[in-house]
């Protein structure tokens, strides 16, 4: 997904670059991105895994939302922290933007190959 791509690559640019004149304007767009990338999971994807008439695909769907938005509160937060920072990250903040940058990318990863063809296969059936 492009989404997943832009993400991945703001994360990787103001970790690699932690003080540069541009993070700002780079943090900025992460945290709007990730805000959008959330409110389509959140509006389409879990409810209607949430509410299959499958028992797979509303468990995938309701523990898929628990731990997205513990993960995307704690980041939003953080990403606030950069933004106040003028986006220069350096000691506890770097480390904090590392570890969810990292978290992030395996969350991405694990929806590029379990939810979103849970999803996919979820469309294709016609019993739903």
């Amino acid at each position: 997904m492009q989404e997943h791509k832009r993400i991945m690559e703001l994360f990787d640019y103001i970790t690699k670059y932690p003080k540069s004149k541009s993070n700002r304007k780079k943090v900025i767009e992460l945290r709007g991105k990730i805000s959008e990338h959330l409110v389509a999971e959140n509006e389409i994807l879990y409810p209607a895994l949430c509410n299959s008439k499958h028992k797979e695909f509303q468990e995938l769907g309701k523990s898929f939302y628990r731990l997205m938005i513990k993960l995307e509160k704690d980041v939003q937060k953080c990403l606030n922290k950069a933004i106040k920072n003028d986006g220069i990250l350096t000691g506890k903040l770097l480390d904090q933007v590392k570890d969810f940058s990292f978290k992030i990318k395996n969350r991405l990863v694990i929806e590029d190959y379990t939810l979103i063809p849970a999803f996919e296969e979820f469309h294709q059936n016609t019993d739903d």
